[in-house]
């Protein structure tokens, strides 16, 4: 397990944050205030159950998972340092930005700035670190740690996301089934 030196965060710890807590962020506020407080989650909601049964399947052969702090990578290379995401549907901003997240923790620990690549339905795209991706994941980090210390959810906003959430029904009932 790779650990982040303290004085190299920049003010922002987040051993308590997750990469799917950074996804979640730049998903839905609501999802991931619901996740970080272990309310409503349910294994055996379908998409959640095709997530699991692709992540143990997918690069049997090649896998080569880390844990860095919360965060477990799902395949990484060490020469060069090269991470891959593996999505069961279409990549979303918050699939980008959990894969950021991992490369910016991988780079804190190494001051070397890896390269991502997230895979899904036989498609591939690489992901890279910018400075300006530092800027807005330390800012993301920030929000995370004040929306998680909230006493109530955010309130949420049905988007097209939510109908495959398995969230859904705490925050819109039966609405949008």
């Amino acid at each position: 397990m790779i650990k982040v030196k303290e004085e190299s965060l920049s003010d922002i710890e987040f051993n308590d944050i997750s990469g799917v807590e950074v996804q979640y962020y730049f998903t839905c506020k609501t999802e991931l205030w619901l996740f970080s407080h272990q309310i409503l989650y349910t294994n055996e909601d379908e998409n959640v159950l095709i997530g699991r049964l692709l992540h143990e399947s997918k690069y049997k052969r090649k896998k080569k998972e880390l844990s860095i702090n919360r965060s477990k990578l799902d395949v990484f290379n060490v020469d060069p340092y090269l991470i891959y995401e593996l999505k069961k549907s279409k990549i979303t901003e918050g699939d980008i930005y959990q894969l950021k997240f991992y490369l910016y923790q991988v780079y804190l620990a190494t001051n070397k700035k890896p390269k991502g690549v997230i895979i899904t339905k036989g498609f591939r795209r690489l992901i890279e670190l910018s400075d300006e991706d530092i800027k807005t994941i330390e800012s993301a980090l920030e929000d995370i740690k004040i929306i998680k210390s909230l006493d109530v959810p955010p309130k949420p906003e049905y988007k097209k996301i939510c109908r495959l959430c398995s969230y859904r029904r705490f925050c819109f009932g039966d609405i949008y089934e």
